[in-house]
C-alpha cells in the first residue's frame, strides 16, 4: 500500500492515480515521491446561534464545496468530487438528512476548464446563436468578396456596372471587401467566444447598414432601379441595427473571453 501525497488515502502499489481525489502518483512518471506535506485544516467560522437552535445544530459546522455540494475533508484543498477550489465553510443544520451514500465521481473530462467552449459556461449565450451568426459571417465573406471584387475592377457600360454604381465604385466596392474581412475575423471569433469576435461581427453588421442605406436612397430618389423595390432592403438594414447592438452589448458586458 501507498499513501497519496495530495490527501493521504491509501492505495495499492500498482496504483496509477489515487481512488480518493485522483492524483496522479509521482512514481508512475519516474519521479521519485517527496514527503506528503502537511496541510494546515482551513479556520472553523463560527455559525452564529439564534435564540431557536438546538444543542445538536449550534456550533456544527462541515466544509461543503459550492460547485457540487460534497462535503469534503478538512485536509483537502479540493473537493474530492468535483476538483473545485471552491470550498466553504456551511451550518449542519442546513444540510439535507435525505443525503447519503457517495456522489458519482467526476472525470477529469467533466473537470476540464470550460471558458472559451461553445457549451461551457456562458448560459445568455447558447449554441444555436453562435453558429447562426457564424454561417452569416461565412455567407458574408463569399458574397461580400465576390460583390467587392466585380464593382472594384468593373468598368460603367451596357455589360458593365451601372453608371451609379461606376461612379462609386471606390466608396462600395473597398467597404464590401472590408465588411466581408471583418465577417470572416467575427465568425471565427464568435466560434471561440472572443469578445473581439462579436464587436468584428457588430461592425460588419454596421457596414451592412451602410451599404443597404446607400441602395434605398439611390433605389427610391435616384437612378439606380433595383427590383423589388426598396422594401426588402430597408427592412434588412432594421434588423442590421437590431443585431449590430446586441452583438456589441455581448462584445462589452457579455460573459465572453
Amino acid at each position: 500500500m501507498k499513501a497519496c501525497p495530495d490527501c493521504g488515502s491509501e492505495n495499492e502499489d500498482a496504483a496509477v492515480t489515487c481512488f480518493d481525489c485522483g492524483s496522479l502518483f509521482a512514481d508512475q512518471v519516474g519521479v521519485e515521491v517527496g514527503r506528503r506535506r502537511t496541510i494546515d485544516p482551513p479556520p472553523m467560522l463560527s455559525v452564529p446561534s439564534d435564540s431557536g437552535a438546538t444543542t445538536e445544530t449550534r456550533g456544527s459546522t462541515v466544509l461543503v464545496c459550492r460547485m457540487c455540494g460534497a462535503v469534503t475533508s478538512a485536509s483537502h484543498t479540493r473537493c474530492t468530487v468535483c476538483g473545485s477550489d471552491q470550498i466553504a465553510p456551511k451550518s449542519a443544520s442546513a444540510l439535507s438528512a435525505a443525503k447519503s451514500g457517495r456522489k458519482k465521481r467526476l472525470s477529469a473530462w467533466d473537470r476540464r476548464p470550460r471558458k472559451g467552449v461553445i457549451d461551457g459556461e456562458f448560459p445568455d449565450i447558447s449554441s444555436a446563436w453562435i453558429f447562426g451568426f457564424f454561417g452569416v459571417g461565412v455567407l458574408k465573406l463569399l458574397l461580400c468578396t465576390v460583390l467587392g471584387a466585380q464593382i472594384v475592377l468593373g468598368q460603367a457600360g451596357p455589360k458593365g456596372l451601372h453608371p451609379t454604381t461606376a461612379a462609386w465604385k471606390w466608396a462600395v466596392g473597398p467597404v464590401l471587401l472590408l465588411d466581408a474581412f471583418l465577417a470572416a475575423v467575427g465568425a471565427i471569433g464568435l466560434f471561440y467566444l472572443r469578445k473581439y469576435g462579436a464587436a468584428a461581427m457588430s461592425v460588419s453588421l454596421v457596414l451592412d447598414v451602410l451599404l443597404l442605406s446607400w441602395l434605398v436612397v439611390f433605389n427610391t430618389w435616384g437612378t439606380l432601379n433595383i427590383w423589388p423595390g426598396s422594401g426588402p432592403y430597408f427592412f434588412l438594414a432594421c434588423l442590421g441595427v437590431a443585431f449590430s447592438i446586441e452583438l456589441m452589448y455581448k462584445a462589452v458586458k457579455g460573459d465572453m473571453l
